[in-house]
């Protein structure tokens, strides 16, 4: 394929910002699951979520990770006690404008344990709870304690790091990712090794950092990500290690011509999430499909294209969820051309190569004309990590680090 190299990865960017679960949202042809939370006056953590985009005539919410699940109609519930920090999802199942939906989003949850306080209050008597009665004083010293008590928390750095493993080509790769959390001003230095190996493929941006590495074979390696340095003024060092799997599952990109989709091979059961964007190479703003099927089960998923010009177009297809067992993420993509006889054709991308003297250049270029006020996808958020992970794209396989978070 006669193609530039950073055409194609730039398509990627915006493609992949198009269908990039978040915590705050889930998407599903129009329709946007907002999920927020927030802490009462009593410290308890109430979690709400709302369909946005359509009318809800019917519903259930499911609330569940790392709190005991909860199902009701109203979409809001308050939790008295999280063990852990982590996250909250809730599925939405219902009606919304006569049509048969399944919406999921989550939102990262600090923990708040009250399970001491909470078997306290169940065993006191009427008259207990009389005497226990506070003073406003009292009460509003109790919320100050509290706060700080929080604040403090937030102040105690900690490095989560996770990676994604991948062959490409004929080729393997990893890419592994570290990101400081309970800090919000990080300089230092940050360091990824794999079986021993550093590598120079590292790019940071604040309290996160992206690496690449290449393989020689499949299989299991150990990795180790380390951070030294000041977080929010004060000295820290941190560090995560792990072990590298690569799963034995294979993945790719589908399409016959009239619907696109993606295969897992080499496996016996997946259920997971699947997400679809097809679109143009030449403006960066077109994606003429942004696609998310939901939970469902299943070896492969296709998604017909409609109301789609003939013409040539990028097609991405990522794959989230659990397979034989297994918590994985799976991306492939291709170039698809749409005839106007109603056939088409599909041209994989795994002969293109990164320029090994451009690549972190050009990445870094990015960065610098996204923060100077550079256009970015519709969809993209404003938070650094993302503008990072949006520019990283340009990396095969760093984009996907996002997808393959460790959910506690």
């Amino acid at each position: 394929m006669n193609k530039p190299f950073v055409s194609v990865f730039v398509m990627v960017l915006v493609l992949f910002a198009a269908v990039m679960p978040t915590t705050a949202f889930a998407k599903e042809d129009g329709l946007t699951l907002v999920v927020e939370h927030e802490n009462n006056k009593d410290g308890h953590t109430v979690v709400k979520a709302e369909v946005k985009g359509g009318q809800v005539e019917k519903g259930t919410y499911t609330f569940s990770g790392v709190v005991d699940e909860v199902k009701n109609d109203s979409g809001e519930a308050i939790f008295k006690t999280v063990d852990k920090s982590g996250d909250i999802t809730v599925t939405f199942q219902g009606t919304v404008d006569g049509e048969e939906v399944e919406l999921t989003g989550n939102t990262a949850v600090e923990a708040n344990d009250d399970t001491e306080n909470n078997q306290q209050d169940e065993n006191k008597s009427d008259a207990d709870e009389k005497n226990d009665e506070q003073t406003p004083a009292e009460e509003e010293n109790n919320v100050d304690e509290k706060q700080e008590n929080k604040e403090e928390k937030q102040r105690t750095a900690t490095l989560e790091a996770d990676y994604y493993a991948y062959s490409f080509d004929g080729e393997h790769f990893v890419d592994m990712y570290g990101e400081i959390l309970g800090g919000k001003k990080a300089k230092g230095k940050w360091n990824f090794t794999l079986d021993g190996k550093s590598t120079k493929d590292v790019i940071s941006e604040g309290t996160f950092a992206l690496a690449h590495f290449e393989v020689k074979k499949p299989g299991t390696h150990q990795a180790k990500v380390e951070f030294a340095g000041k977080v929010d003024g004060k000295d820290v060092r941190l560090v995560e290690e792990f072990t590298v799997v690569f799963h034995e599952a294979d993945f790719e990109l589908t399409f016959d011509g009239k619907r696109v989709g993606g295969k897992i091979t080499n496996a016996k059961e997946a259920e997971g999430n699947w997400y679809i964007a097809v679109g143009g190479e030449a403006d960066d703003d077109i994606v003429v499909v942004d696609h998310e099927s939901g939970v469902r089960k299943g070896l492969s998923y296709n998604y017909e294209l409609k109301g789609i010009k003939p013409g040539t177009y990028f097609a991405v297809v990522y794959f989230e969820g659990v397979v034989d067992g297994e918590e994985v993420g799976f991306f492939d993509m291709g170039e698809i051309t749409i005839k106007k006889d109603g056939t088409g054709s599909l041209d994989p991308i795994d002969d293109v190569n990164p320029p090994k003297s451009t690549t972190p250049e050009h990445v870094n270029k990015e960065i610098s004309k996204i923060k100077q006020g550079g256009k970015m996808p519709k969809t993209a958020t404003d938070q650094p990590v993302f503008i990072l992970i949006g520019a990283l794209a340009l990396l095969v396989g760093l984009v996907m680090l996002k997808f393959r978070r460790v959910r506690s």
